[in-house]
């Protein structure tokens, strides 16, 4: 073989040497960007939920500073709402998260308390307005890991602060929440599908009331409060 010829023989071999590794480089470099987010091994998460709630709300009336439960079959009702959040997790190995979830809830609706008997009331309507601070803090525990989909359920604790029992008002036009403060324990259940840039989860989520209802050191003067027990949620939470 002339010695052009193993020239040629080589440079052909240690091209397609070199073909060959960008090849594999590619093909490393493409399997590790179709990796879901949450195989990224990242300890911190972060992300925003939106939501849906429904409230089940016992009435009360306030008499010498105490609260009364009103009749049996005109005492509780259901009031839907609306919150918006931020998520922030910390991961404990595979399976544990521990997440904190600042929420802002609303609610309004009109109530008629023409079928209450128990005391007076002059108004044909009442609007029913609240907009809570909520601050859980919960455990999220998934015990399978399912390809893309990861079932999970998460139980904490919870610290509400309602800004519109903080109204410094006489209006009987409206009730205001019963309790300012409020310690709720939330329990829920959801799935997680991971994605190549983000998670979206799918939650729903149970809150029961801790603190009893009190109308003590009130700073209105309206015939009837609520408390809500318990508040069901459903929402989704985008996350990375």
């Amino acid at each position: 073989m002339r010695p052009k010829d193993h020239q040629r023989t080589a440079s052909r071999n240690t091209a397609i040497l070199i073909i060959l590794q960008l090849a594999l480089m590619a093909g490393s470099s493409f399997a590790q960007e179709q990796k879901p987010a949450a195989e990224n091994n990242h300890v911190f998460h972060y992300g925003l939920q939106l939501g849906f709630t429904e409230s089940k709300m016992d009435l009360y009336f306030s008499q010498n500073g105490e609260a009364h439960a009103l009749e049996e079959g005109s005492s509780s009702f259901f009031a839907p709402g609306f919150n918006i959040g931020t998520v922030f997790g910390f991961q404990i190995g595979q399976s544990f998260q521990l997440r904190t979830m600042p929420t802002m809830t609303l609610i309004n609706r009109n109530w008629d308390p023409s079928g209450i008997t128990v005391v007076p009331t002059s108004p044909a309507e009442y609007t029913i307005s609240s907009v809570c601070a909520v601050l859980p803090v919960d455990v999220k525990f998934c015990p399978f890991n399912a390809d893309r989909w990861r079932p999970y359920i998460c139980s904490g604790i919870g610290y509400s602060l309602d800004f519109n029992s903080l109204r410094k008002d006489n209006s009987t036009e409206s009730i205001h929440r019963l309790n300012t403060h409020n310690l709720d324990y939330t329990c829920g259940l959801g799935v997680d599908w991971l994605t190549k840039y983000l998670n979206v989860g799918i939650e729903l989520k149970a809150n029961f009331g801790i603190i009893p209802p009190h109308t003590n050191n009130t700073n209105s003067n309206n015939l009837f409060h609520f408390h809500s027990t318990p508040t069901l949620s459903i929402g989704i939470i985008l996350w990375a």
